[in-house]
């Protein structure tokens, strides 16, 4: 039995006429998408305040290179950054254990509430260091001063990320009941081109506001500063726009048939797990790394603001309508290949130029313009992938997902943290960010493997196995 049927989308209940917004998004091209679904068009625009937050302060895309080159201003060495990747994947695991605890029943209000919390907590990771230096001025010599400030924002980071993510996998489950599986292509783009077109426009004018300054200059902390401050407190808003969407009539089970049958039998949901497994021991390995290397190839905040805009979003624009176009006819396993395979070929172009900064000029744009084409075709086929394969109104798949990921994330962070003395003695300060990065790359390429593995047989993007007929069984009874 297919594990995502397709059909008609559940009835809502309420208002049956469209909302204004709707209308709006209807004639902005997401007429599909929205007709029918009354109110489904602020779900479309609810995105783009926060793709602009995820994008330029690294929450959940883990895309540190604004918010690391705060922390580096305020004197973050290599240990703190990689402490960062290792509180940001501990709360990965955190939401696994939350949502396991106690599925939802509810995930519309478990996403509202859940993200709206963890947003208004990222608030701390600039709020804390601006606290701290009007309680503790820096002129105060203490060791426990770093610890403090430091300590502090991964607190405040591990926290955020726990509850962000818990609503995140409700909203898998959420979107999974509300748009079919024949428009979530087109639905994911939308979110992702209306998303991106507004980062784009966020550099630019950060790229005009902000002087020029050699890389590393502090006379560009307080511009960081708010520019971090102002993206979150805009997401924060856009929560209320995410309370405005009605949630299917259709309840989800208030219990669940038992979770480790359905797993195991599952074999596209494991392959899609060990696929994320490597794929995140390569996030934790270079992540918190790669703004280093753009950092020592000269590249300053209004440099990378500048090729970004010009470079980067634009191939997101075209990478999200192409994923969009293509997902209904490849499906989620194949754009997923595609697209991780894309994302291995940028960052081994970071890996030269690092080598060769004289290269900066030529080949930044390209690095950055491969970089945006791989995020935007993975930010559609993951998601979509993950709701082609997980049962209907289960949160518990997208939660696990989240929480392995996470999980062996954290562990590899923690293997680098302590390994970064012995490499530091080995190869020099200076080159551990670079083999770091090789290191991920390596790892993405074995992640390759379980996403080159064909499903069993496929009818109408779902996969079906005779092994795992049953699947979509229901509540236990």
């Amino acid at each position: 039995m297919n594990a995502d049927p397709p059909g008609p989308i559940r009835t809502y209940g309420g208002d049956p006429r469209p909302h204004l917004v709707d209308r709006v998004v209807s004639r902005l091209g997401a007429r599909a998408v929205v007709a029918g679904r009354p109110g489904l068009g602020y779900l479309l625009i609810e995105v783009v305040p926060c793709v602009v937050w995820m994008q330029i302060t690294g929450a959940l895309s883990q895309d540190f290179f604004y918010f690391i080159t705060f922390l580096t201003l305020l004197g973050a060495d290599n240990r703190v950054l990689e402490g960062l990747l290792l509180v940001t994947t501990a709360g990965g695991v955190a939401q696994g254990a939350l949502v396991l605890s106690r599925p939802p029943t509810d995930p519309k209000w478990i996403c509202v509430r859940d993200t709206l919390i963890g947003r208004i907590l990222w608030l701390g990771t600039v709020l804390w260091p601006l606290a701290l230096w009007w309680l503790w001025p820096a002129d105060v010599a203490s060791p426990w001063r770093p610890w403090a400030l430091y300590g502090g924002v991964l607190g405040i980071v591990f926290a955020a990320t726990a509850t962000h993510n818990a609503g995140g996998s409700a909203f898998v489950i959420w979107t999974q009941a509300l748009v079919p599986r024949e428009l979530r292509g087109r639905f994911y783009a939308w979110r992702n081109l209306a998303g991106f077109l507004a980062t784009a426009v966020t550099l630019l004018a950060v790229n005009l506001v902000v002087p020029r300054a050699q890389a590393g200059d502090p006379a560009q902390l307080p511009w960081l500063g708010g520019l971090l401050l102002t993206v979150t407190v805009l997401c924060i808003a856009s929560s209320w726009w995410l309370a405005q969407v009605p949630a299917p009539t259709a309840a989800v089970p208030r219990a669940h048939a038992p979770l480790w049958p359905l797993v195991r039998a599952n074999h596209p949901y494991l392959r899609l797990v060990a696929y994320a497994m490597l794929n995140s021991a390569a996030v934790a390995a270079s992540a918190a790394f790669q703004p280093k290397l753009w950092q020592d190839a000269g590249a300053d905040v209004d440099l990378m603001a500048h090729w970004q805009a010009l470079a980067q979003y634009p191939a997101m624009f075209a990478g999200a309508v192409a994923a969009g176009w293509l997902l209904p006819r490849l499906h989620g396993r194949v754009l997923l290949l595609g697209g991780h395979a894309l994302l291995i070929t940028s960052e081994i172009g970071l890996l030269a130029l690092a080598g060769h900064p004289s290269t900066l000029p030529w080949l930044m744009p390209i690095v950055l313009v491969g970089a945006g084409l791989a995020r935007a075709t993975v930010a559609v086929a993951a998601i979509s992938r993950l709701q082609e394969i997980a049962p209907p109104g289960d949160v518990r798949f997208p939660a696990i997902y989240t929480a392995l990921f996470s999980l062996v994330a954290m562990v590899m962070a923690t293997v680098v943290i302590g390994d970064l003395g012995w490499l530091e003695t080995a190869w020099g300060k200076a080159r551990v960010p670079w083999i770091l990065v090789a290191s991920g790359v390596v790892l993405r390429v074995l992640a390759l493997l379980p996403l080159a593995w064909p499903d069993r047989s496929h009818r109408d993007g779902s996969w079906q196995d005779g092994r795992t007929s049953g699947l979509e069984s229901g509540p236990a009874r």
